[in-house]
């Protein structure tokens, strides 16, 4: 009788619709562990957190869940020895840990003692950067020796992941840019594997008059001041704009929203729940994004746009080059006027647009389904399906769309 391998999620957070405080790396851990259990694997996750967390799921898709309630304090310090003693209990083949945090030094040293294999993997352009802590509380607005015990406190932090993703037995990264990172800093070589998505049955009705949405955190690095001053330079145009994410704390954009309300067909929304947001990306006829090119890797709400027939118009960010090589949508290079520009000749031009549409679920699906990406995973780690093609029966989430070879022109 084959063996059951065993992989473990180790994690600072759950994503689950009943939960809020999830990351878009909770969701894709969260969609690679349901491919992994449905080709057969025994799935589990193990989340340390100082949160208090009121519903943890049960019967988590099949998966076992363990939580470790940790302080807030130097977790690394004094809860190591509480997650690594879970972790033994449980006895995983494989530990993953996505991102730098003192649990890629958790999972490296329960691997090193067990015999198991420790996966990191990247989730972010700067993903792969050293001292992670060190900068962000060399950098912190506080007193010089609140400042000295948060750079000693972050070095300490820096050196547990540091040491982890060097003795990693397999690495992971989302794009080349992160790949390059990786063997800069480390001297490592990882491996590109794309974050996968559910891939939703569509056919997906596109509002009228045209719906462009915007999607993230307002915060300085997603740069929403940009969509802001696309939507007060285009408020004239017969178009739906849709704002979706909160307001950080400093509330700068605030006055602006107020004001562009009152003007155009402008809207922005603070929060929806995973299914009503996945449902109004599917009626749009546009996605947004404004990001700069340092901070993402590939952002989930792209992927589940193009995957609901959804183009991306990128003020500077191009994630492994995808939307210029993929033609996934337009990359205005950081230029105000081609941005604009862009925007214009998207609307402009409908019957391109609506071909683009279809272009770009089918290239999302070639990229981002879950077979296929399952598929890269198990080739890494040589391991075969418990019930061969146990995760070929996923409906349209093991589709082999047959390439749509065509030229999107705007002029």
């Amino acid at each position: 009788m084959q063996r059951i391998e065993h992989i473990c999620f180790l994690q600072d957070s759950l994503y689950s619709p009943a939960l809020k405080g999830w990351t878009g790396t909770h969701l894709q851990n969260y969609n690679l562990a349901k491919q992994f259990c449905k080709s057969g694997m025994k799935v589990s996750f193990v989340v340390a957190s100082a949160r208090v967390f009121d519903a943890v799921p049960e019967g988590y898709e099949g998966m076992g869940v363990e939580y470790v309630k940790t302080g807030e304090i130097a977790p690394f310090i004094f809860f190591w020895r509480e997650v690594n003693q879970v972790l033994r209990r449980l006895s995983p083949d494989f530990v993953y840990v996505k991102g730098r945090s003192w649990l890629v030094g958790v999972a490296q040293a329960y691997a090193a003692g067990r015999d198991a294999e420790f996966i990191w993997g990247s989730n972010g352009e700067d993903g792969c950067d050293p001292w992670k802590f060190t900068i962000k509380a060399k950098r912190a607005n506080v007193q010089p020796f609140r400042r000295l015990y948060r750079m000693t406190k972050g070095a300490l932090e820096d050196l547990t992941y540091v040491r982890g993703i060097r003795q990693a037995s397999f690495l992971v990264n989302q794009t080349k840019g992160q790949q390059e990172a990786l063997a800069k800093h480390f001297q490592r070589e990882g491996n590109v594997i794309y974050s996968m998505q559910e891939v939703p049955p569509g056919p997906f009705r596109k509002a009228n008059p045209l719906f462009v949405l915007w999607i993230g955190r307002l915060s300085r690095e997603k740069q929403p001041e940009l969509f802001l001053k696309l939507v007060d330079a285009c408020k004239t145009s017969n178009v739906a704009f849709r704002m979706i994410g909160p307001i950080s704390a400093t509330n700068e954009w605030a006055a602006e929203i107020s004001r562009l309300a009152k003007v155009c067909d402008f809207r922005h929304l603070n929060w929806l729940d995973r299914d009503a947001l996945l449902e109004l990306v599917g009626t749009a006829s546009l996605l947004v994004n404004t990001s700069s090119r340092g901070g993402d890797g590939i952002p989930n709400s792209m992927v589940e746009a193009w995957l609901r027939e959804v183009p991306v118009l990128s003020y500077e960010l191009d994630p492994d080059g995808l939307i210029s090589r993929e033609r996934m949508g337009v990359v205005a290079g950081a230029s105000w006027l081609e941005f604009v520009l862009a925007f214009e000749r998207l609307l402009d031009h409908r019957e391109s647009l609506d071909a683009l549409n279809h272009h770009v679920r089918a290239r999302a699906i070639d990229l981002f389904a879950p077979n296929k990406v399952i598929a890269q995973y198990q080739r890494l780690l040589k391991i075969e399906p418990s019930e061969p093609g146990a995760f070929h029966n996923l409906d349209l989430n093991t589709l082999e769309p047959s390439r749509i070879d065509f030229a999107v022109t705007l002029r």
